[in-house]
């Protein structure tokens, strides 16, 4: 006979299996957004997300297990959708001119007000692992792999001739992240200039990274 608490973690993982894990992670991540970790109660988290607390368990081993892999991913942001769409932009370039032209139609999305909070709570997800050395190790892995996957991409525009092959791509890609998380600071400014102004600046800069002329 089995334990009443497996069968209770056997009906979580049916009721929720990997779709049950991601809506434990999205009702984290807006818990996170709008209040304190110290506050989070698993018996709500669960609730929001249609499961038990027994799949909380089951897939992040505690409480604070939970917390961490959520600060995960407010801490990458949108980073690894914005490198998916620089992988797709390489796929299809065929020149200089169209690669810059899909820098700045990811630029047009990076750089907008709608990304505002999610910029905020990259900070946040930071902020929270001061002092915490686990949390900040979590934070630290997430965005060793950010900058990897950034990294691999900016080399393989070096590949293609379409960024210098002078410049580190790991310290192009630091370069990179540091300024677009920066924007953060943008957002605070009341008597900030317009993003299509922003937009042109960061260009120039991408602009002066880039090779003008494909090689024959």
């Amino acid at each position: 006979m089995r334990p009443a608490h497996a069968e209770t973690l056997n009906r979580s993982k049916s009721d929720g299996g990997v779709s049950g894990r991601q809506r434990l992670l999205d009702a984290a991540v807006r818990w996170l957004d709008t209040s304190c970790g110290a506050d989070l109660r698993m018996s709500a988290i669960a609730e929001e997300a249609g499961v038990t607390i027994a799949l909380i368990t089951y897939h992040f081993g505690s409480r604070d297990g939970l917390i961490a892999a959520a600060q995960r991913i407010r801490v990458a942001g949108a980073a690894r959708e914005d490198i998916d769409f620089m992988n797709a932009a390489l796929t299809d370039t065929v020149s200089v001119d169209t690669w810059r032209e899909h820098l700045q139609q990811l630029l047009a999305v990076v750089l907008d007000d709608q990304r505002a909070a999610r910029r905020l709570s990259r900070v946040a997800a930071l902020a929270a692992a001061h002092g915490r050395d686990t949390l900040k190790d979590e934070l630290s892995e997430e965005m060793t792999q950010v900058f990897s996957a950034l990294a691999d991409q900016l080399e393989r525009a070096q590949s293609r001739g379409l960024l210098r092959d002078d410049v580190n791509p790991r310290a192009t890609a630091a370069a990179i992240q540091s300024l677009l998380f920066g924007f953060v600071l943008t957002d605070l400014d009341d008597k900030r200039a317009a993003w299509d102004d922003i937009r042109s600046v960061v260009m120039l800069m991408f602009d002066s990274l880039a090779v003008t002329t494909r090689p024959e």
